[in-house]
């Protein structure tokens, strides 16, 4: 392309076993700005199709030299890719034809015999909605990546199975667990999974915000409310229209702020501060706690029926220290992340370290796990793997060793030995016990016994 040349407006496939008119309609297009490549066969089709990427493919629905139908080629076309844009040809306005065709995943269509404006605006058009879907996947797939939930255990296994069931439904949504199991991932999740995750996830800490600054940073205000109200404000209920408000840590809000959530979640409805007009709210609401909300109930600090409203569905989140077997996943992933990131190349940690993080409790569960890692990553000699070593040198190390007064007993010490060599070895396998069953010596059998006598089994993929 020279200087002179405007930029193309896009790249369309013309798919038609008639040549005289796909090189017309090629050179109609062309004249127009766009690019064409035209094929006369089926399997040209494919071939091309999956040696370029195209912005739109106009597809002929009659072959009729070919074994494939044009419905048969619309099919494959989108089995393979979901996302550019198909316009079929056709010589006649046939309701069931078209009908068929746009079922079969076509975008529109356009029949030979078209008017020239109507066809160009809808090639026009398709060409920007494949561009749209290709930046909302592109979002999506972010957005996935965001809150992604690492563990194999059958804990979080269920935790993964119960969002993706109930995500798409409009139920507010109560996540319960200790600080640092995950809680806000979770949340992330459900959004992911529901029908507005092309929209906002917005959240506000409870624990964070100052008391006197949760109603406006909720509602928004009116110019005037308060000393300081300069200008109209919308709150996060109105940030979060058609997506999902996460009120992390419930359990702070005051009571003024739980019966203004009542009426939120009862009638999605609120008004600003200063206001007497009444907004609707176009929000699902996920809630969060490290608290025991039935004991705040019955202590009266939290109200019940708020309390009921918000665990229309609940996701309790266990411990680290009962899911070990996915340490050895987080742990790794949270050791590449920060490398890559801080260091521009991968670290990860051996195998003799994975071992001593399994020993450990993590009263902080995620969280403290994570900052474990990152602090071995800054304190550790530059190096491949990051080694137990490196672990114990950490300024105030849990890994230290245990003063006798500490020390469990011998049985029990050997059941943890063991659940943590299986878990390591399970995990080195890939969740296959033939494999593993080597790595640790023994015959398939018994690592079968004690992958049921420990309640590994979730570990076999």
């Amino acid at each position: 392309m020279n200087d002179t040349q405007e930029p193309s407006k896009g790249l369309i496939l013309v798919a038609d076993d008639d040549p005289v008119w796909a090189s017309a309609f090629s050179s109609m297009l062309q004249l127009r700005g766009y690019e064409t490549v035209a094929v006369t066969s089926a399997m040209d089709v494919l071939r091309k199709t999956s040696e370029s990427n195209f912005d739109l493919i106009t597809l002929d629905l009659n072959w009729e030299n070919s074994k494939l139908s044009g419905v048969d080629l619309l099919g494959k076309l989108r089995a393979s890719d979901p996302w550019t844009p198909i316009v079929v040809l056709t010589s006649s306005s046939n309701v069931r034809d078209v009908v068929k065709t746009i079922q079969g995943g076509a975008l529109d269509y356009i029949e030979k015999n078209f008017d020239r404006d109507k066809t160009m605006l809808i090639i026009a058009n398709s060409i920007e909605l494949g561009r749209l879907r290709r930046q909302n996947d592109s979002f999506l797939q972010e957005l996935r990546d965001k809150y992604e939930i690492k563990g194999n255990s059958q804990a979080i296994q269920t935790i993964m199975a119960n969002i993706r069931r109930f995500g798409p439904f409009e139920s507010t949504v109560l996540i319960t667990g200790e600080t640092g199991t995950g809680k806000f991932l979770v949340a992330g999740q459900i959004h992911y999974y529901s029908k507005r995750r092309d929209k906002k996830f917005v959240r506000l800490d409870m624990n964070l915000t100052p008391r006197d600054l949760v109603d406006s940073m909720l509602f928004g205000h009116r110019k005037g409310a308060f000393s300081g109200a300069i200008e109209d404000r919308k709150g996060l209920v109105e940030e979060a229209k058609g997506g999902t408000l996460f009120l992390d840590e419930i359990s702070d809000a005051s009571q003024d702020i739980q019966a203004k959530l009542k009426t939120l979640v009862d009638n999605k409805v609120f008004r600003r501060v200063g206001e007497n007009e009444e907004r609707i709210a176009d929000i699902r609401i996920v809630a969060a706690t490290n608290r025991d909300l039935p004991e705040m109930v019955r202590e009266g600090k939290f109200f019940q029926d708020l309390y009921y409203r918000l665990k229309a569905v609940e996701v309790r989140l266990p411990p680290l220290r009962d899911r070990k077997e996915d340490i050895p996943i987080l742990a790794q992933h949270f050791a590449r992340q920060e490398s890559l990131q801080q260091l521009g190349y991968e670290r990860l940690l051996s195998s003799e370290a994975l071992s001593l993080l399994l020993e450990h409790d993590w009263p902080g569960n995620v969280r403290e796990l994570r900052l474990s890692i990152q602090a071995a990553l800054v304190c550790s000699e530059p190096g491949n793997e990051i080694t137990p070593n490196d672990l114990r040198n950490l300024q105030g190390s849990v890994f230290q060793s245990k003063t006798s007064a500490a020390r469990k007993p011998l049985k029990e010490k050997m059941s943890e030995f063991q659940r943590v060599e299986i878990i390591m070895a399970m995990n080195e396998a890939e969740g296959k016990v033939e494999r593993a069953a080597r790595l640790l010596g023994i015959d398939r059998t018994t690592l079968y016994r004690y992958l049921t006598e420990l309640e590994l089994k979730h570990l076999i993929t």
